[in-house]
């Protein structure tokens, strides 16, 4: 089979599996990759090179960052410092947000503090959506203050 062939093939598969709607769409695009790699269609080489931009693997290595640093450090701590005021919570969050952003990448800080609102919010029967636009903008603001924590849409500008 020509790889031309073999690359159309993939396609129609993931055209016809994303309009099927049964598979989540991460199966159906990994499926025809996995496949085409070990038909020996396409390198791991060849994926990198083509479809993996390099801030994408930054971001995606700073969210995993955060994911270690959930687990090492004792964030429910940070919770509990937020008060029981949404108010105060609303206040505390946006500085801890802006703090953090100025020093890592803001879309991790916001994926590493949007499950602990949220748990606090639930625990206090409060409307979560109250605390995410803030957390985003705090995010935003704080990462002005380095080139670190800047935005990566700021950056390509």
């Amino acid at each position: 089979m020509h790889p031309s062939h073999a690359y159309l093939l993939a396609f129609l598969c993931i055209v016809l599996g994303l309009m099927w709607g049964r598979f989540k769409a991460m199966h159906v695009f990994a499926a025809p990759v996995l496949i085409l790699i070990l038909s020996g269609f396409m390198g791991i080489k060849h994926i990198y090179a083509t479809a993996v931009n390099p801030s994408i693997l930054t971001v995606m290595a700073l969210i995993a960052l955060t994911g270690v640093l959930k687990k090492t450090l004792p964030f429910h701590r940070i919770i509990d410092l937020l008060g029981n005021s949404s108010r105060g919570v609303l206040i505390k969050s946006s500085l801890i947000t802006a703090t953090l952003s100025g020093f890592i990448n803001n879309t991790p800080v916001v994926a590493l503090l949007i499950p602990l609102l949220k748990s606090k919010a639930q625990e206090n029967g409060w409307n979560v959506s109250r605390f995410l636009m803030p957390l985003s903008f705090a995010a935003v603001a704080g990462g002005t203050i380095t080139l670190i924590g800047t935005s990566t849409y700021d950056t390509s500008l």
